[in-house]
């Protein structure tokens, strides 16, 4: 029998893959040595997900030993970095797995054929012998030198670390993000401050940060460890959409979590406070970027109502003799809507669907251009929205963060090129799903408005409020200072549709009739007494073989929205059955292991990151087109002008714009056939099918059914039990969040007429 041994790090050289599935799970026949001193340790198996391993590879892994019956000695691995290999052979293996920009397999052929065991040392000191090698100019020489280096540096450092974290009980898989953040200050971050892991490194929140900390020697009672939670706390609360927190329930949640005397935790948020980490106003407690967000935001607001922006005082006569003009016979709030926009700095623009918002804002531009404001900003919160935007404007829209010019700061974030230094131009910015735009996005928004440019903002505020912290839209309404048109006429057109009209009774509190008309576009499914497993079976049929079908549309055309993410009605779930109906494994079909999913070429899939140097962002959907594990494509490239298709890595179709991701951001995406309904707004589909029984109880939110319903355009099909649907329609009960935006509005609104009030007293007095 094996000998039980601890967790630990060897060295792996592979010589054949004996079990491999479409998971990426493979078990390898080969050779272990000690990690550190290179002895041989046995022959054995080593067995994990290991997708991009192969025959001829080197790795360092960390793991456990076991013995298998079948295969034998084995080693069961959690993670794993490949080993820049030494010798002839293996140096071919490794290079032809597309490990090092610009060499293709055909490439690494004539490379290793001429320098054999130097050929490292040739790509990192020696490169100008490369020019020996048929096709390979400067260009590429100088890709090759950077990146062998590069890969040399990593593999050292990233073993280095694996080892280390190994010893906190921290799982190695983080070793490589640890790498890509700090790169050679790995070591030294962890041991000086493990607490920056938390606020800088993807994955590794506060919990695990604190096991390294704790189990280097730092005491429970630390006032850097309790400092830490505190922010820890403040943050889980702005995630869940609070701009402040009430500063006992702060303490008593932070004193719960770390299971010590309220005193400590009072003494850290004294100490926080003091050095200006945290603002306390009463009883609130902001972080910093929160803080000053909401009270620039409210302040700018203000003057932005009261600056000198051209005012036109547009009549109501004028108003209707350009709806003659463009064919368009306005309704009287939207008649109200247009002479506002030319009277006020800063307006609202609100409506259900059907209620004519698009045509309003055309009328909107059309009449401000027919005042001499011609340049004219539009811009959405994602891509899509602003698509449409461009779509049924004619003018040219883009995402609010490309309006801004946003700006990679690599792993510090991004920043915005248009702010107060530098701000945006034109005589108004008109911003659609404005009911999206969070806090610190707003702030960002109003700092690039100049003194002169007018603010419309259009959404619908009965939806559910931004994913980030804040509660925007409502809060500017709520403040009683903002101009706002709230449209309410439907048109006729609109009225013949029983999506607009059942979304219109639900935002009433009135329950839909659960009667299909087979012509219509609004259909109840009963699932009253269904197992959910069944349910959710129903609901794969219909979305891969019924509605296509009827509809003549691609399953993946139609979009799945789900209260919840667990469950077999769930996101999770639903994407894994709907994924394998459309889009099931093939042979020649390559895959990536991706979290515990696989993504596939043809998958619909959603990207959860932001990458401001590629210009996607959360919440982008596309298809994957393209997944090349070697570099195989790219033997008959030129290699100095590489197509992006032809590298190591995968390609998405974001509506056309095909994007290149490496391997490793596969973690960044997820399946999109279901997503959640907060997840869709913004966005429309032709087709929607929505769950919703009494599994999603504590989703059953008006305002969450109302969401889902105007995310169709064509059909909505809704999977329901009566007695959860009517639930749903009937609970108004809104979260409250911690915001004070509104107030803050009012406050300086005051403020400034006081002001004004006191200066013309002085005036007349003088």
């Amino acid at each position: 029998m094996l000998k039980e041994r601890a967790k630990e790090s060897i060295k792996f050289k592979a010589k054949a893959v004996i079990y491999e599935n479409e998971t990426g799970f493979k078990i390898i026949a080969g050779v272990a040595f000690n990690a550190k001193t290179g002895e041989r340790i046995c022959k054995c198996s080593m067995k994990g997900q290991m997708f991009d391993v192969t025959d001829g590879d080197e790795v360092f892994a960390t793991g456990d030993w076991d013995e298998h019956p079948k295969y034998g000695i084995g080693f069961k691995m959690d993670a794993y970095v490949k080993i820049i290999p030494q010798d002839k052979k293996s140096i071919l293996w490794y290079l032809k797995q597309g490990n090092i920009d610009g060499i293709s397999q055909k490439r690494a052929e004539a490379i290793v054929n001429k320098f054999g065991d130097n050929t490292f040392d040739v790509l990192i000191y020696q490169t100008e012998l490369l020019q020996q090698i048929k096709g390979i100019g400067k260009k590429s020489i100088e890709k090759i030198k950077k990146c062998a280096k590069e890969k040399l540096e990593e593999q050292n450092m990233i073993q280095t670390i694996m080892m280390y974290i190994q010893g906190f009980g921290i799982s190695p898989a983080y070793a490589n993000r640890i790498y890509k953040r700090y790169g050679l200050d790995s070591i030294k971050v962890i041991n000086e401050n493990p607490y920056r892991l938390a606020d800088e490194v993807k994955g590794i929140g506060f919990l695990k940060a604190d096991e390294i900390a704790l189990k280097n020697g730092m005491p429970k009672d630390s006032p850097f460890r309790v400092e830490s939670a505190v922010m820890y706390v403040l943050k889980q609360m702005s995630e869940d959409g609070d701009v402040f927190g009430h500063r006992e329930k702060v303490e008593k949640d932070c004193r719960d979590f770390l299971q010590l005397d309220i005193s400590y935790v009072e003494n850290a948020v004294k100490s926080l406070i003091q050095k200006k980490k945290l603002i306390c106003e009463d009883d609130a407690l902001y972080l910093i970027p929160l803080y000053k967000a909401e009270t620039y935001a409210a302040k700018k607001i203000v003057e932005l109502l009261q600056s000198k922006t051209k005012r036109v005082n547009v009549t109501k006569k004028e108003v209707k003799a350009m709806g003659k003009e463009l064919d368009r016979d306005y309704a009287p709030e939207q008649v109200q809507a247009i002479i506002e926009s030319c009277r006020s700095n800063v307006l609202i623009l609100t409506g259900g669907p059907g209620t004519g918002k698009t045509t309003t804002v055309n009328g909107i531009i059309h009449m401000l251009k027919k005042h001499g404001m011609d340049a004219i900003l539009c811009a959405a919160p994602t891509g899509k929205a602003s698509k449409r935007m461009k779509e049924t404007t004619g003018e040219k829209a883009q995402t609010i963060h490309r309006t801004l010019e946003v700006k990679s700061e690599g792993a510090y974030g991004f920043k915005f090129g248009k702010n107060e230094k530098t701000p945006l131009e034109g005589d108004a910015i008109i911003i659609d799903e404005s009911s999206m735009i969070d806090m610190e996005l707003m702030a960002s928004v109003l700092k690039a408005i100049p003194e002169g440019m007018k603010l419309i903002l259009v959404g619908d505020i009965d939806q559910l409020p931004s994913v980030g912290c804040g509660n925007v839209l409502h809060e500017m309404i709520d403040s009683n200072v903002v101009p706002i048109v709230r449209l309410k006429t439907i048109f006729r057109q609109a009225a013949e549709s029983q999506i607009i009209k059942n979304a219109h009774l639900i935002n009433e509190g009135v329950v839909p009739s659960f009667k299909n008309n087979r012509n219509g576009d609004y259909f109840f499914m009963d699932v009253d007494g269904m197992e959910q497993e069944r349910i959710r079976d129903y609901i794969v049929t219909y979305v891969c073989d019924n509605l296509p079908r009827y509809y003549n549309v691609g399953a993946d055309e139609i979009q799945v929205l789900a209260p919840m993410k667990k469950g077999p009605t769930g996101v999770w779930e639903l994407n894994d059955y709907i994924q394998n109906r459309i889009n099931p494994p093939s042979a020649t079909k390559q895959i990536i292991p991706c979290n515990d999913h696989l993504l596939r070429v043809g998958d619909k899939v959603m990207y959860t990151c932001n990458d401001y140097d590629k210009k996607i962002f959360n919440g982008d959907v596309g298809k994957i087109v393209s997944i090349c594990l070697t570099q195989d494509e790219a033997d008959d490239a030129d290699e100095d002008n590489a197509d992006e298709s032809a590298k190591r890595g995968f390609v998405v179709d974001f509506d056309g714009n095909r994007v290149h991701f490496d391997l490793s951001k596969a973690q960044d995406f997820i399946l999109a056939y279901a997503t959640t309904i907060h997840k869709s707004q913004g966005s429309e589909y032709d087709i929607v099918v929505m769950p919703l029984t009494t599994a999603n109880y504590i989703m059953l939110q008006r305002n969450l059914l109302y969401t889902a319903v105007t995310r169709a355009k064509k059909v909505f099909v809704l999977f329901g039990q009566k007695n959860a649907v009517a639930r749903a329609v009937k609970n108004l009960t809104v979260v409250n969040r911690n915001t004070r935006l509104g107030s803050r509005i009012s406050e300086d609104a005051g403020f400034l007429l006081e002001k004004q009030n006191t200066k013309k007293h002085e005036r007349k007095t003088a």
